[in-house]
């Protein structure tokens, strides 16, 4: 009778040699250009010298976010894979012997690796947070599958697949270097600090010691099993904090004895047709004769009721390219709507509704007083990733393209009508540090405001809110379903009564800054 081979000895070696010495002068490489500036400095930074192919990802990131030109960013692409291609065959014991198993599979990585930069730079730059999302989960995936290959001793990358799904994708041990390296990139979190910099060496040692360990056949297919069931367990738990958790009762419908409640929509709506339109104004104790809708395009007699809870009786009806024009006009118009509603006046805003009350209500203008409060729903606080206008070189150019390709996307299967160029889109988010500029103008000391955050945007929101403006993130609800939400209703309500209103979980935004090294550098960093 012929014995069976273990097929696992027959897959891999024992132990694969590794040289460390490559792995050290790119490490100190990495922090020389950082020190000098040539490389950004943002807790993605202790990634160029991440377990392979994590390091091209934060290649292609910073090329995606940085390269001023096509040009240039298909030349530093060609560099990045040649070095981090050289850098790894060397460190498998020989470079002439390795070096075309490790371009083909870095090669093998640099597709999901594009894609993912461009998702995540595209998010960033809308402020879409599905998009950042998206990118990571590419990310994460690319590298459970990628991460054993090279260290399996096959001479072919395909081959190495099949050792690396058939060792289960060493699961225990890149699900524990992921969290490693997420917990390390919490340690230091504002861009462009030196302080960044010292984080590329334990960056490295993680390095060193997933590898060692990959570079080991393993012996027991226990601690897979374990790896995969903490892994099952994690996402069943945030599974059931998102849908379980719950929601902190139900809002006041006390009514209000008098006042208005001026409702402002965000982008890509038109009259009665957006996500605020679905905000029942008895939730926060307002009659519908006393709620008013922003019109994008000024005074009128009201628009078709549509999917309003409220009848459209004030302004000029409007369209979604409405939402886009330049905000010197939204601001004008908004105050001229303003003045009309019977005070006092409570303005809540949805989403880029934000940013035309506060440029109306941080004018000092007149027609804003007798506004006692503004309650932001899912607001953005600044513009994370610029890109220059079209036909234009500069920082962002391959980014911008990757804007204009999903705005494209998005017109083309009718989910949005969203411009990379349109005039408001290239006044505040592709110009750099222009949201943050507008809401450095402070509101008038006896208008209280309220920031009423996604949970699921918190990645977009750095929390520069001016002193002054409360900030709270309840509940798990999207960014589109704030409105409507009890949950978050039930605080609006109780900030308008006077109450406090309650801040955003420690915990929880650690959980959205673990993506914040896995996004493109921010500009200036």
């Amino acid at each position: 009778m012929t014995a069976t081979a273990d097929p696992d000895t027959m897959a891999a070696p024992s132990t694969v040699p590794v040289r460390w010495w490559p792995l050290a002068l790119v490490s100190v490489g990495s922090m020389l250009l950082a020190v000098a500036g040539v490389l950004p400095r943002w807790p993605g930074l202790a990634h160029l010298v991440a377990l392979p192919p994590l390091d091209l990802f934060a290649d292609v990131r910073v090329l995606v976010a940085s390269a001023p030109s096509p040009l240039l960013f298909v030349v530093g692409l060609v560099l990045a894979v040649g070095v981090r291609a050289a850098v790894l065959a060397a460190m498998l014991g020989s470079f002439r012997a390795r070096v075309g198993f490790t371009l083909r599979f870095y090669l093998a990585a640099l597709v999901p690796a594009f894609l993912a930069a461009g998702l995540d730079f595209s998010g960033r730059s809308m402020l879409y947070g599905y998009l950042v999302w998206a990118g990571l989960i590419i990310t994460v995936v690319t590298l459970v599958v990628l991460a054993p290959v090279p260290w399996t001793g096959a001479e072919r990358v395909r081959r190495g697949l099949g050792i690396a799904f058939h060792q289960r994708l060493r699961g225990g041990v890149v699900f524990v270097y992921l969290v490693a390296l997420m917990v390390l990139g919490l340690l230091v979190r504002e861009p462009g600090r030196t302080v960044q910099v010292v984080l590329v060496p334990p960056s490295a040692l993680l390095t060193v010691l997933a590898i060692g360990r990959l570079a080991r056949r393993p012996t027991r297919h226990v601690s897979s099993w374990v790896a995969v069931g903490v892994t099952l367990g994690v996402i069943v738990a945030l599974v059931a904090a998102v849908l379980i958790v719950p929601g902190g009762g139900a809002p006041s419908t006390t009514p209000r004895a008098a006042g208005s409640l001026f409702l402002v929509a965000g982008a890509d709506t038109a009259s009665g047709d957006g996500a605020l339109y679905h905000l029942d104004p008895t939730t926060l104790g307002y009659s519908c004769a006393q709620t008013f809708y922003f019109s994008y395009t000024g005074t009128g007699h009201g628009a078709g009721r549509r999917d309003a809870v409220c009848p459209i009786r004030h302004g000029a009806p409007y369209t979604k390219a409405d939402t886009e024009r330049p905000l010197g006009q939204l601001r004008a118009t908004f105050l001229a709507q303003l003045a009309t509603v019977p005070r006092p006046v409570v303005v809540l805003t949805h989403s880029q509704g934000a940013w035309i009350a506060w440029a109306g209500l941080s004018t000092r203008d007149p027609r804003a007083s007798g506004v006692d409060a503004l309650v932001m729903l899912a607001p953005f606080d600044a513009a994370l990733a610029p890109y220059p206008p079209s036909g234009q070189d500069g920082r962002g150019f391959v980014g911008g393209q990757a804007v204009r390709l999903m705005t494209h996307l998005g017109k083309t299967t009718g989910f949005s009508t969203f411009s990379a160029d349109a005039p408001l889109v290239r006044e505040l988010l592709a110009t750099p540090g222009a949201v943050e500029r507008l809401f450095d103008q402070r509101l008038d000391g006896r208008v209280r405001a309220l920031a009423l955050v996604s949970r699921f945007d918190l990645p977009l929101v750095p929390s520069g809110w001016p002193s002054g403006v409360a900030e709270a993130c309840p509940g798990w609800v999207s960014h589109g379903s704030q409105p409507k939400s009890p949950t978050v209703l039930t605080v609006a309500s109780r900030f308008l009564d006077g109450a406090n209103p309650g801040t955003c979980p420690s915990w929880v935004r650690q959980l959205a800054h673990v993506t914040e090294a896995f996004g493109a550098p921010p500009s200036g960093s």
